[in-house]
């Protein structure tokens, strides 16, 4: 995702990098020169054809264009939130996770290694999985907390984020009592929803037949608009072709750049960001948690000294 500044207006107009100049400006020109043609044609057959048709199409035109912009920016927004809530998720279950574990003393700092290892690795991994990938050298810190079978089986896993969740079920079955257990699974069924949430947007594209349709349509409609206007505007017609041919065209592409928000685009969602951001904040909060754990220590040590 680029950073920008909309109080910038003018170095906004004149950004190319993020814009959809270059992916259409090859429709832009395919329109172009068949107006060129068609005007010729029209120079020579030397006929009035009613606009009325292309005014009454180019309404309904633009009613798809709206819907499809739309359908793409639900599904863009949709991913932000759901990453939103991986974020949340990730904050308030290692801050709940060292909470109980400062509550009960008999957890080492290894076990609440691994539990913040294990959920800083999800939403790496699961990045990965909406990207097809499945680079481990992203979670290699995670190895020195595993044992052998559990390294086995993540690195063998086809839905490493879903292996990383049924590892940190089993250390909460393992180290939490009853009565917390119900607490703990809630939050880490909440990443499982998040994450399907974000895979039925990847896997679930807008229909090809609505989409094959519109493009057609559009270019149809933008390069036989100069017989509606041939008559009035001669030569001239090819210069509103290409601005509206940008236009229509140009409002269809920003639909197609942002209705699949997982990849590396300009216009993508900024996922390597937003995991670095959850890292950065769990093992801040365990930072946090050490401090104030060795602080409690030293007033249990005070307290035991003065008795």
């Amino acid at each position: 995702m680029i950073k920008y500044d909309n109080r910038q207006g003018l170095k906004i107009i004149f950004t190319l990098k993020g814009s959809v100049v270059k992916n259409v400006t090859p429709q832009v020109i395919l329109c172009s020169i068949l107006s060129f043609m068609f005007v010729g044609i029209h120079n020579i057959i030397k006929v009035n054809i009613n606009p009325t048709p292309w005014a009454i199409v180019g309404g309904a035109l633009g009613l798809l264009l709206v819907f499809r912009t739309n359908t793409a920016y639900d599904r863009y927004w949709e991913g932000r939130k759901l990453w939103g809530g991986i974020s949340n998720i990730s904050k308030n279950l290692a801050l709940s996770l060292l909470a109980y574990f400062n509550k009960n003393k008999h957890v080492d700092d290894k076990v609440k290694l691994k539990m913040i290892n294990l959920i800083i690795a999800f939403p790496k991994m699961a990045k990965q999985l909406l990207r097809d990938e499945n680079d481990f050298s992203e979670i290699e810190h995670l190895n020195k907390f595993l044992t052998e079978e559990e390294i086995e089986i993540l690195y063998s896993s086809k839905n490493v984020p879903v292996s990383i969740v049924l590892m940190l079920k089993k250390v909460i079955y393992e180290y939490v009592e009853k009565d917390g257990i119900i607490s703990f699974e809630g939050k880490l069924d909440d990443f499982l929803s998040m994450l399907g949430g974000c895979e039925r947007i990847l896997r679930n594209p807008i229909p090809i037949a609505y989409v094959v349709h519109l493009k057609t349509l559009l270019i149809l409609f933008c390069s036989t608009l100069t017989f509606a206007i041939a008559s009035s505007m001669g030569w001239l017609s090819i210069l509103v072709i290409i601005f509206v041919s940008f236009a229509f065209l140009g409002i269809e592409e920003i639909g197609v750049e942002i209705e699949d928000p997982f990849g590396y685009d300009d216009n993508d969602l900024p996922l390597d960001d937003i995991c670095e951001g959850i890292e950065a904040t769990v093992l801040g909060i365990y930072k946090q948690y050490k401090m104030l754990e060795g602080i409690g220590i030293a007033k249990e040590e005070v307290a035991v000294s003065k008795n």
